[in-house]
């Protein structure tokens, strides 16, 4: 016939069949797991055994409740109860196969379980190597396989290397080819345009443009040759000037 504090124990289980999927635990009900499960210490195991029992037969995502239930109690009574603490020595005897029970859990479940076998093998709390347990294992490569995952998601892609255009084509603005030179420009009068007109591009008149008028110059500007005092003012013919008169030497 079950106690008083083991009726208790059971109805506190019971209250974790209530978590919600997806959601956190609520520790205020693992702390009271916990609490019924140390008053209980009078047939521990029988009380260790509800516990174990809870994790193997309870939903996946209620058994991460029960190894935080196993972790508060047995911090409890070794803190309290010392060399006659009896719950780590009665939880470390069957404690591989319950944790195996979590294999069927969420990678969120099981990636808090390795927190707490981490927290276990600092402390020295069970004589067990938890590494070789085949759960562990399989967290610990889910973990770095979702982890590679989201890198490759994260990182940018490689960009190709855009191909060389044509002569026929055009150079997009997006291409990594330098943008076509302007034009040479010229010094002086001319800054910031071509050169002028009749002239190379390279400023250099052509060949015998030197005998003759400028472009768009009309010759009659220009006098004849021999003579006298140059050329005329501009609106006055050559024929105005009087001839050359012979003076004698």
């Amino acid at each position: 016939m079950a106690t008083a504090e083991l009726k208790t124990l059971h109805d506190e289980l019971n209250m974790l069949l209530k978590t919600v999927p997806g959601k956190a635990v609520s520790a205020s009900k693992v702390q009271a797991v916990a609490k019924a499960c140390f008053h209980a210490r009078g047939e521990y195991k029988r009380a260790v055994y509800a516990v174990e029992q809870f994790i193997k037969k309870a939903p996946a995502h209620c058994r991460l409740a029960g190894v935080y239930a196993i972790d508060a109690v047995c911090r409890r009574s070794k803190a309290q109860l010392k060399d006659k603490d009896p719950f780590v020595a009665r939880f470390g005897k069957e404690i591989g196969g319950t944790l195996q029970c979590l294999d069927a859990s969420s990678l969120e479940d099981r990636q808090r379980l390795v927190k707490v076998v981490c927290e276990w093998t600092k402390q020295k709390l069970f004589d067990v190597d938890f590494n070789s347990l085949a759960v562990i294992k399989r967290t610990r490569d889910d973990s770095r396989a979702a982890l590679e995952r989201a890198e490759q998601k994260a990182s940018p892609r490689a960009r190709s290397p855009s191909p060389e255009p044509q002569p026929h084509q055009k150079v997009s603005r997006f291409s990594s080819q330098p943008p076509p030179q302007p034009p040479q420009q010229f010094g002086g009068p001319y800054a910031g345009q071509g050169p002028p007109r009749g002239f190379s591009p390279q400023g250099m008149p052509p060949q015998g443009f030197s005998n003759g008028p400028p472009q768009g110059f009309p010759p009659q500007q220009f006098p004849p040759r021999g003579m006298p005092g140059g050329m005329p003012p501009r609106g006055f013919p050559p024929q105005q000037f009087p001839p050359p008169q012979w003076q004698p030497g």
